[in-house]
């Protein structure tokens, strides 16, 4: 299974949701889960690597081979998760751009009336 599949459909989902202008709000708190379960998935990514690592260099060196393909998986999932936290970072900003925005035109019509 590819790391990245739910992660970029949501994220398309999200910039769906940026360009049909959802509450912007809500849109920053989902992203902000999303990036917390990212986390998540990195930290375990990131063990595993550690693990077979470990393992690589103890006394189960006999399993080399496999262990030589597990870091590679590893390290590949890594990459992908650190591809989408850069993409999800992206959206945020843009989130956090139109949170601005609104802001100001609020403090615009206020002082409008």
């Amino acid at each position: 299974m590819d790391v990245r599949t739910d992660y970029d459909s949501a994220i398309e989902i999200y910039r769906e949701w940026l360009v049909e202008g959802r509450d912007a709000v809500d849109l920053l708190n989902t992203v902000d889960k999303k990036l917390f379960d990212l986390a998540h998935h990195l930290a375990i990514a990131h063990r595993n690597l550690a693990e077979n690592r470990a393992e690589l260099h103890s006394l189960f060196a006999w399993r080399g081979e496999r262990n030589r393909q597990n870091i590679a998986r590893s390290s590949e999932a890594i990459e992908a998760l650190l591809s989408v936290r850069d993409e999800l970072f992206d959206l945020r900003f843009h989130v956090l751009k139109r949170i601005e925005t609104l802001g100001q035109l609020q403090r615009v019509t206020a002082a409008a009336y």
